[in-house]
């Protein structure tokens, strides 16, 4: 499998994944990146907006922008998709990591 290459590339694979897994979950995802959207994804009932990297975030900030912390107060069904390890190409080496309370 060839490493991704590119933050873009990155971020398309990881929204690909999390769309497979919404379907995997019964649900009809669209990308909805470039629709003014205050997430990368409709997933109804969820909005995910998914945070790509390369291998992990640990230790690292995870940044939203107004809107989206806005949609996070206002929208029970609003959700965050941290998907890590993904510039090595594997999909079946990606992860997404839950946080627990």
């Amino acid at each position: 499998m060839a490493e991704l290459v590119g933050d873009k590339g990155i971020e398309s694979a990881a929204i690909e994944w999390v769309m497979g897994l919404g379907r995997g979950a019964g649900r009809e995802p669209r990308d909805v990146r470039y629709a003014g959207a205050p997430g990368d994804i409709a997933s109804p009932p969820r909005v995910i907006e998914v945070k790509a990297f390369g291998k992990s975030n640990r230790g690292y900030d995870l940044w939203l922008e107004t809107r989206q912390i806005e949609e996070a107060r206002t929208n029970p069904d609003f959700y965050v998709y941290v998907v890590e390890n993904v510039r090595q190409g594997d999909r079946a080496q990606f992860t997404l990591p839950v946080p627990r309370r």
